[in-house]
């Protein structure tokens, strides 16, 4: 766990020249590699809120993503909830990768996908094998 009075002391060397942003972000930074509780004590050393440093982390989480060109795909069975953890495939990818990569002979087995997200038309719009995914779909497999 980080030490509340060095986390204060090197926040007060830099947030006079940083903007509300990049204070969030650097509380952020602070908390991920402070460890269990990191939060709690970058807040309280910082003043930064819990909810902005938590906002932080889903920022500094998003421009690793796009910075790698990766994005974050939720599997579903039909008639059930998506996944909570996300199968991180490159930009670009499709449904006939992420189908291999769930299991090798899935890709042909495939008979069509249903998606939910930003990219979709619609909620549950059936799709091919050759549909480019986006980042934070839900896909649906429908297999032979």
């Amino acid at each position: 766990m980080a030490d509340e009075k060095e986390v204060a002391r090197r926040f007060a060397l830099l947030a006079p020249e940083m903007n509300e942003r990049m204070r969030r972000l650097l509380a952020a930074a602070e908390s991920l590699t402070s460890g269990y509780g990191g939060v709690s004590v970058v807040s309280r050393a910082t003043g930064v809120s819990r909810r902005a440093i938590g906002a932080g982390i889903e920022e500094l989480k998003q421009k690793i993503f796009d910075t790698l060109g990766l994005i974050r795909v939720f599997t579903k069975e039909p008639g059930r909830k998506h996944s909570e953890l996300p199968v991180v495939m490159k930009i670009g990818a499709d449904i006939r990768e992420l189908a291999g990569r769930i299991r090798k002979d899935y890709p042909d087995r495939f008979v069509f996908a249903k998606i939910w997200g930003k990219s979709a038309k619609f909620a549950g719009q059936s799709v091919g094998i050759e549909y480019k995914l986006n980042d934070q779909d839900i896909v649906e497999l429908h297999l032979k």
